[in-house]
């Protein structure tokens, strides 16, 4: 939306309104591996809603959108001259530190990021690194085994190997965001052991195959 300005003895003069002031930059609250967000308006004008945005400290380029839900305006019509409040739950972030903006979106569709940004967060570093149970354990063949990592942040150097009881290492395994997933394929009947290291931290799961 737009308005002019002009005196007598000016020419006239288009500048862009503002649709959104913020009181200040969104606030975060960290709860495991969410985070709630809360921020406050001044004045809303030709308001539809906000979206949630995020930024990774480890080298992500720009900002993403944390999900395509769109917090709905409290304005009557888009439009307030009161403060208003809003809160929303950004959910099962994968742990490392991040920051978080705003993105008001007007009933016009145009996108408007908000310039302040939170603090930098850290989400679920504090969790203990651990492997958790396989599944389906035992395993039969043909079935695709899944082992989930806590602790472990998408950017650290992780590596996992599947082991057989006598300790020799049968093949890498490939780490997805936390998550290991494999078949058993080619494997005898017996006892095997998943391990996942990351610097000098070590996690151990055992699987069951049976045929």
């Amino acid at each position: 939306m737009y308005y002019l300005a002009f005196s007598a003895d000016e020419p006239i003069t288009e500048f862009s309104r503002v649709p959104v002031e913020f009181a200040g930059a969104p606030t975060p609250a960290v709860e495991g591996r969410s985070v709630k967000l809360s921020w406050t308006t001044l004045t809303e004008t030709n308001n539809a809603g906000f979206y949630v945005q995020y930024r990774r400290k480890d080298g992500q380029q720009g900002w993403k959108r944390a999900s395509d839900h769109l917090v709905p305006t409290k304005a009557e019509n888009g439009t307030s001259n009161g403060e208003l409040t809003y809160t929303h739950r950004v959910e099962n972030l994968t742990p490392g530190r991040y920051s978080f903006r705003i993105q008001q979106k007007d009933l016009d569709g145009d996108l408007s990021p908000s310039d302040a940004t939170s603090k930098l967060v850290e989400v679920g570093l504090d969790e203990r690194f651990a492997l958790e149970s396989a599944y389906p354990n035992p395993m039969h063949p043909g079935q695709t085994v899944t082992l989930k990592a806590r602790g472990v942040a998408e950017n650290d150097d992780v590596q996992a190997w599947l082991y057989n009881s006598l300790g020799q290492r049968i093949r890498e395994l490939q780490v997805d965001r936390g998550e290991i997933t494999f078949r058993a394929r080619a494997l005898s009947s017996g006892l095997y052991f998943v391990r996942l290291t990351t610097g000098d931290k070590t996690a151990t799961q055992s699987v069951m195959l049976v045929r």
